[in-house]
């Protein structure tokens, strides 16, 4: 089952401008960091 739906269109660009252009296997670890008042309720 795929997380989302590949389209005609995505496989267009894909072959058109991506393939080449980026490695075979890509690798994604990022984080996020928000400010701790950011999640505090107000006192």
């Amino acid at each position: 089952m795929a997380l989302f739906e590949v389209t005609e269109y995505d496989k267009k660009i894909w072959g058109e401008e991506l393939r080449d252009f980026l490695p075979d296997k890509i690798l994604d670890v990022h984080t996020h960091v928000y400010k701790r008042e950011f999640w505090d309720q107000p006192k």
